[in-house]
């Protein structure tokens, strides 16, 4: 049987040019019931059917990089004020909840209540978070991403 990765493949390569670009569109738009959009600047780097389906996989089927690295950023990550005063100006996280997290006293309790926080449960919010990190922490995520899973 073939994976996810094939079929969807084989039913973008199907598809015209102006139609794959028209799938492109709504995908950004979140035009489908219960699927987040994909944020429009990651699709416009998807120039082709494969890359749409590569994006589209990782997205949508496989663990977000956040998600499998989750346990490791909890405990690794130290310093998390810099990390929250850029997810609350990038409205990822409210100002209430900005303050709940930094009533905690430890970096580990902070990342873990981070974690369960609603703001970086959506996708928008755990590329948003991933930005951060590689800003901030680039040697941590550098790490994870050398330590063989994406």
């Amino acid at each position: 049987m073939a994976n996810h990765l094939t079929l969807l493949l084989e039913i973008l390569n199907d598809l015209e040019s102006e139609k794959l670009d028209e799938f492109k569109l709504h995908l950004s738009k979140g035009a489908l019931k219960g699927i987040e959009p994909i944020p429009r600047g990651r699709l416009q780097k998807a120039l082709d059917a494969s890359a749409i389906a590569g994006l589209m996989t990782e997205l949508y089927i496989d663990q977000h990089f956040i998600d499998k690295h989750r346990v490791r950023l909890i405990d690794t990550i130290s310093t998390v004020d810099p990390i929250l005063d850029r997810l609350m100006s990038k409205n990822t996280i409210t100002q209430e909840n900005y303050r709940h997290i930094r009533s905690y006293r430890t970096s580990t309790q902070r990342m873990r209540e981070l974690f369960d926080l609603g703001g970086i449960s959506t996708l928008i919010g755990k590329d948003c978070l991933y930005d951060v990190l590689m800003e901030l922490e680039p040697l941590v995520m550098e790490e994870l991403k050398d330590a063989g899973v994406k």
